[in-house]
């Protein structure tokens, strides 16, 4: 009976410290994410059309910093849903920006794409 409680002990130190890891990481790639998300923009500033070259960019320099034993656990897949969610949310934040600007004008952000 005492080995069944220190297995599961140890199984349940292992799981949450293997989580611990994970959203510790997760973290800092969501804060990385923005100040490399601003870098490209300024690396590519003279490509037309280079969104994908831009979010490749950043996903690399992203997958880059993840240990490499927890790119089992954090996949590129997940780095480039982190950084498109950032840019949805850092447009949506210019757009609503830029709404307060031309308030007075009568239009919105979205007739000025």
């Amino acid at each position: 009976m005492d080995k069944a409680i220190l297995i599961l002990q140890t199984i349940a130190m292992v799981v949450l410290g293997a989580a611990a890891v994970y959203y510790n990481a997760n973290a800092k790639l969501k804060a990385k994410t923005t100040e490399l998300i601003a870098q490209a923009e300024d690396t590519y500033k003279d490509i037309t059309k280079a969104g994908g070259l831009k979010r490749g960019w950043v996903v690399d320099r992203l997958y880059e910093l993840i240990p490499i034993p927890l790119r089992v656990i954090i996949t590129r897949d997940m780095i480039e849903a982190i950084v498109q969610n950032t840019f949805d949310e850092i447009t949506k934040y210019a757009k609503l920006q830029l709404d307060k600007v031309f308030a007075g004008e009568g239009k919105h952000a979205n007739e000025y794409n």
